[in-house]
């Protein structure tokens, strides 16, 4: 409640629910999150959410804040089962993805950096930064009589 009552009318804010991301909107007394729903993609006219509770009693409205109502086909569920399968392929591929970046992040710091538990930010881009630093003074070492570059990087 009070950081309700901190926000200014017209302030945007970022805000945190369901590990998601939302841009929020304050008007007024209302608060409004913008929509980001794969399933409203196409529907032009819906732009916010309201935000009045957590139970998820949402009304969609437009640009200018007025409430409008999304096609019936639009909602979960009301694409084609072809559409569905490849939009949940497309997700699975997706997660996949970000299991295998986290997964060679996790290698590249074991092996470079040693034990990170419980660092914090800026001691570990601290110890990043002395990584790069250590290797590209490597790098120019072993390069004869040219200018350093960055691992990674080639000269033209």
């Amino acid at each position: 409640k009070q950081w309700y009552q901190r926000r200014v009318h017209g302030q945007m804010a970022v805000f945190f629910r369901n590990n998601h991301f939302s841009t929020m909107y304050k008007q007024g007394a209302n608060l409004y999150l913008l929509v980001t729903d794969q399933g409203l993609l196409h529907q032009l006219d819906v732009v916010w959410e309201t935000l009045e509770n957590i139970e998820g009693d949402i009304v969609f409205v437009d640009h200018q804040l007025n409430p409008v109502q999304p096609d019936a086909e639009a909602g979960a569920g009301g694409g084609s089962p072809d559409q569905d399968h490849l939009l949940a392929m497309s997700l699975q591929k997706e997660d996949q993805a970000q299991r295998d970046k986290d997964r060679e992040w996790q290698n590249f710091k074991e092996k470079h950096l040693g034990n990170t538990e419980g660092l914090t930010d800026s001691e570990l881009a601290a110890r990043l930064q002395e990584l790069r630093c250590c290797s590209w003074k490597g790098k120019t070492r072993r390069r004869r009589g040219g200018v350093g570059q960055w691992p990674g990087t080639r000269t033209g």
